[in-house]
């Protein structure tokens, strides 16, 4: 009987997966869909001007600066 209870729950586990298995992939392939529905973009140009803002935004943390909390922040 111990036996069969674990078979039981074991099917119902493997059940359980499938359908949340399912429905993961569902949701990926509905939100890929939409992304390749955009249009391609050209990144590398104005290249100079993209590093140049990556180094002030990223490392400099320019919109740090635009709020007072953010001035705090910086000191610490």
């Amino acid at each position: 009987m111990d036996f069969v209870m674990r078979v039981d729950w074991a099917i119902t586990f493997v059940i359980v997966v499938l359908f949340a298995l399912i429905g993961f992939f569902y949701a990926v392939y509905r939100r890929i869909s939409v992304l390749m529905m955009g249009e391609k973009e050209v990144r590398w140009d104005h290249l100079d001007h993209r590093i140049y803002n990556f180094l002030l935004y990223v490392f400099a943390q320019r919109k740090l600066l635009n709020e007072p909390y953010g001035i705090a922040h910086f000191f610490i």
